[in-house]
């Protein structure tokens, strides 16, 4: 198992903009300060992918092993490597919130699964196959909705599971929903 370790210069932020969170340091300050660590935390995303010989996993459901990474600025850091065989299918969404994970890229994945997983407050992008360095840096680059990394045969269930949740995404810009209401998976 790999672990994170946060690096002096990580360190030395966070203690800087603590203290500059304190009660001693002007109100403005304060505000930016604030401003400052939102956004090292929100650049310290955490993204979860079910691995099998180096590619995207086809289905999460039975996935037996997950990488977990984080985004530091512009890249992707390995944190953790875990066994998921024994994690059953009611349990993995739970498991995914408890590690902290923003988003999830997956292959395949079962509409219950995907209910629990919204469920959780995790940003779900399903139905990807490829490598998984290539699926990242995708994510990266706001591309994980290009046609090259769909599953095949998929295309036309992204295209539908974006519609029935709104028409969130690139869809968003091709598909006139009448109703903007998010339902859930299962249902038309």
């Amino acid at each position: 198992m790999v672990h994170y370790a946060p690096s002096l210069a990580d360190f030395t932020i966070w203690l800087t903009l603590r203290s500059l969170l304190s009660e001693s340091v002007p109100s403005n300050s304060k505000s930016l300060a604030h401003s400052l660590l939102t956004i090292k935390l929100e650049s310290m995303m955490k993204i979860a992918i079910p691995e099998h010989q180096g590619r995207v996993a086809p289905v999460f459901d039975t996935c037996g092993r997950m990488l977990i990474f984080t985004r530091d600025e512009n890249r992707e850091v390995l944190v953790a490597e875990q066994d998921w065989s024994t994690v059953s299918r009611q349990a993995r969404a739970v498991r995914l919130k408890e590690l902290g994970i923003d988003v999830l890229l997956c292959g395949a994945i079962s509409c219950g699964i995907e209910d629990q997983i919204h469920g959780q407050g995790i940003r779900l992008v399903a139905w990807l196959a490829g490598e998984v360095a290539t699926i990242l840096k995708a994510h990266r680059e706001g591309r994980t909705m290009n046609p090259e990394y769909a599953m095949p045969g998929t295309l036309v269930c992204r295209q539908r599971r974006q519609m029935r949740q709104g028409g969130r995404g690139q869809w968003n810009q091709r598909v006139n929903l009448k109703a903007k209401e998010k339902k859930p998976c299962g249902s038309s």
